[in-house]
């Protein structure tokens, strides 16, 4: 069973790649194969999937959570902690109150696991 998992996996990177590659800035597709590239633990091919979704479309909220889960996956604390922060911050913006709160609570282990607190990740209000 997990074998034939595995391949259908493999069988929609195929095709994922096939539609990125014939329009190359349709985030969704990116985003996709981003999340099954995740699925069968190949986070590094996630994470560059994920960071082209945002290239395309930066307001994306799920790959920017998504970002921050691979990046944790792969160890890099710094990143997962700033894509969870953008993500929770997006989400604030749309009013989505639960995936906001989800994204609080993925932050409070995440400071603590890579040793950080949100002090080290300040930065100063935007001018209006």
């Amino acid at each position: 069973v997990v074998h034939n998992q595995l391949e259908e996996y493999e069988e929609a990177i195929e095709r994922y790649h096939k539609v990125a590659d014939s329009k190359p800035d349709f985030a969704e597709v990116r985003y996709r194969l981003g999340i099954v590239y995740f699925i069968v633990e190949r986070y590094e091919e996630s994470i560059e999937a994920l960071k082209e979704t945002i290239r395309i479309t930066p307001e994306h909220s799920e790959a920017h959570f998504n970002l921050s889960v691979a990046y944790d996956q792969a160890g890099d604390g710094k990143n997962s902690i700033i894509h969870m922060t953008v993500s929770e911050l997006i989400f604030g913006q749309k009013g989505d109150v639960d995936r906001q709160n989800q994204c609080k609570e993925q932050l409070t282990q995440l400071y603590p696991k890579y040793n950080f607190t949100p002090e080290d990740f300040f930065l100063p209000p935007l001018s209006e």
